[in-house]
Parts: C-alpha cells; sequence; structure tokens
C-alpha cells in the first residue's frame, strides 16, 4: 500500500522477474558427446537455442565476476546487447555451432528474448541450484559453461586454458557415460575454482562455490 505518495513497500523477491521454471522444448540425450562431435546445438528449435545460448553469455558473466573478485549473491546482471551480440557474431564463425535455418532475423529474435528477464534470462538466476531447477536437468550448468568456452575460445577471465573442454577431451574415451563424465566434470570444475578463490583468498566467493557444490549433490 502506498503512504504519502510513497512507493508500496517491496515484500520479498519481486515475481515478475523470476525467471520460468520450465524445460527445454526438445531434450536432447549424450550432450558431452554432442560437444566433442560438434553439433551440441544442432536439431533443437528456435526458442530452445536462444536460451541456451543468452544463459551461457549470462552464466559466463557471472563466473568471470566471480573470478576477477567481484563475489556474487545471485543478483542481477545487466543484459549487454552489444557484448550479446558479438557474443553471437563469434558463434556463427564456428563451423557447424548455430543450426543451418540461422539467419539475421533469427539472431534479431535471439537477441531481443534473450534481454527479456521473464522470457527467462538467467539475469536473476545465476546459481547452480537455479539453472537445475529452470532445466531439470543435471550437469546443465557445466553444458553451458562448455557452450561459453567453445564460442568464446578462451576459459573464464579470457584465459586461453579451456579448463573444461580440455577435461572432456581428456575423459571422453568412447566408454564413459554421458553421466559420468558429468559428474568426473563437475568434480573437477569445483576443485579448480575452490583453488582459484583461496588463492585469491575472496572469502564471499568461496562459500558461494562451496554452497553451490554442496547443493549439487542433493
Amino acid at each position: 500500500m502506498k503512504q504519502n505518495g510513497s512507493e508500496p513497500e517491496q515484500n520479498g523477491p519481486d515475481k515478475r522477474h523470476s525467471p520460468p521454471r520450465e524445460p527445454l522444448r526438445k531434450r536432447v540425450y549424450n550432450p558431452f558427446q554432442r560437444f566433442m562431435r560438434g553439433d551440441y546445438l544442432q536439431g533443437r528449435p528456435d526458442t530452445d537455442v536462444y536460451r541456451l545460448l543468452s544463459h551461457a553469455y549470462f552464466l559466463r558473466k557471472a563466473d568471470s565476476r566471480i573470478y576477477n573478485g567481484d563475489s556474487t549473491d545471485g543478483g542481477q546482471l545487466d543484459f549487454d546487447f552489444k557484448g550479446f551480440r558479438e557474443f553471437l557474431n563469434k558463434a556463427k564463425q564456428i563451423p557447424r555451432m548455430l543450426p543451418p535455418w540461422w539467419s539475421d532475423k533469427k539472431q534479431a529474435e535471439c537477441e531481443e528474448l534473450g534481454g527479456q528477464t521473464r522470457w527467462g534470462s538467467l539475469a536473476y538466476a545465476i546459481r547452480r541450484t537455479d539453472i537445475r531447477q529452470q532445466y531439470r536437468e543435471p550437469f546443465m550448468d557445466i553444458q553451458l559453461r562448455l557452450l561459453a568456452e567453445y564460442i568464446h575460445g578462451t576459459g573464464i577471465g579470457d584465459s586461453k586454458h579451456c579448463f573444461l573442454r580440455e577435461e572432456l577431451t581428456r575423459i571422453h574415451d568412447g566408454r564413459t557415460t554421458n553421466n559420468e563424465m558429468g559428474r568426473i566434470i563437475t568434480a573437477r570444475w569445483f576443485k579448480r575454482q575452490i583453488e582459484h578463490i583461496l588463492a585469491t583468498l575472496d572469502t564471499a566467493a568461496l562459500a558461494v562455490c562451496i554452497e553451490e557444490a554442496y547443493a549439487g549433490e542433493q
């Protein structure tokens, strides 16, 4: 209720900006093997591709913020249309990264939908538990991080060391299942993150990392 012309009080989070809790329209199998074949985004509906690209972009921004010592508590990240467009332009330069139906019109749709928090932006959901709740799929956070590495061609903090891609290549032997690969990469990812955070003495970021790692085991 307004008092003396003031704005109404907000009790709890603004649910108008809460991301939708819906899975992708089409579920694909063996996503880590798809990364190795280079066809992760192929054969998916357009809105699924838009969502994966925008979420991969946002999660990289969130990870970079922690890596650079700016700890996040899951709060809002500003959507940078210019940065997202550059991200998509990089993806266009990679053979078979984008589906054959991709066009300037489709890119414009992706850019528009990527900035709409109500549609499914990670601006209000950047923790592993939030991603899992949205997609209802294990290891989805690792998939999004892998997608960002493949498109950027760099690791977090613009490092030339693409940790996740290297780990995927190391364990991909044709016998390891998708679930096993997800567990191995996730464990190594959090180990690496904790080591980096301890080296920078960022205790707030360490708390976030440990919380996410613990939540992933539930």
